[in-house]
């Protein structure tokens, strides 16, 4: 009896796994991957010139590959680009996420809004002299559009990078407003210019000395003198810019000028007969 039950029971199992098997209905294939729906956020939301913007990916259904425009010519395909712009406007960003089953869209417009200028300047030669031309170059940041210069000497410009002419030495004031959409900027600086040392020079006339006769000295010196010393090699002397002399021996005299003025002192000396 106890045989007969246990192949039963073998046949009942058996019969039981068949149906397993054969009979049953199999489990439903998973369903296909959604297409992505695009989707994403920035950061700042209201960012300005030169300054770094985040994009951060929220699409959903899974994206494998992203890519990016940012209305400005450039592009990316990294899930979450950073992008710096470098110019002031709106600027239609897409991203375009996705799959093996398809890919999404999605644009939005970023407002990039322009920074008031920092104004910023430097000046070349640093140590000028009077007549020499000083080149004033523009280094302010933010994209300024306009710009408007004062140099101390009543001289004004609105040239980005102006040239200027100091006729006398001093220190003067020289100031740059930058100005762009956002506002204005605006940087003093004191310029020193000197004044150059006179390069003496003068001539005579009449060339050939006679006892007696006035002889006419004249300055030809450069860089502005203020003062003159004359000695005329016979014992004389003058202070006076052009001044005349008469000899009353005949003979060969050394004829020396000093020219002067804040920026130094020049010596020339000639001969006269």
């Amino acid at each position: 009896m106890k045989g007969k039950l246990s192949i039963l029971l073998v046949l009942v199992m058996l019969a039981t796994l068949a149906l397993q098997v054969w009979g049953a209905t199999p489990p439903p294939p998973p369903p296909p991957q959604p297409v992505p729906v695009a989707s994403f956020t920035v950061s700042p939301a209201a960012p300005v010139v030169n300054q770094s913007v985040q994009f951060a990916d929220t699409s959903t259904n899974s994206p494998t590959s992203w890519a990016w425009t940012f209305g400005d010519g450039t592009s990316s395909t990294l899930r979450n680009p950073a992008h710096t712009y470098t110019a002031a406007g709106t600027f239609s960003v897409t991203l375009k996420a996705g799959n093996t089953r398809g890919s999404g869209t999605v644009t939005k417009s970023v407002v990039v809004k322009a920074v008031a200028p920092a104004a910023a300047f430097t000046y070349a030669p640093t140590a000028p002299t009077t007549g020499q031309t000083v080149t004033f170059t523009d280094t302010s940041t933010n994209a300024p559009t306009s710009w408007a210069w004062t140099f101390g000497d009543g001289g004004i410009s609105t040239v980005k990078n102006p040239t200027h002419v100091y006729a006398t030495a001093g220190t003067f004031t020289v100031t740059l407003k930058a100005t762009n959409a956002r506002g204005a900027g605006i940087l003093t600086k004191s310029v020193v210019v000197k004044t150059l040392a006179p390069v003496a020079s003068f001539s005579f006339s009449p060339v050939a000395l006679v006892i007696g006769q006035s002889v006419m000295f004249t300055d030809t010196s450069t860089n502005t003198p203020t003062a003159w010393a004359w000695t005329f090699g016979d014992g004389s002397t003058s202070t006076v810019k052009s001044p005349t002399h008469a000899y009353a021996t005949a003979g060969t005299f050394i004829v020396t000028l000093k020219a002067t003025n804040a920026g130094g002192t020049s010596t020339l000396s000639k001969t006269i007969t």
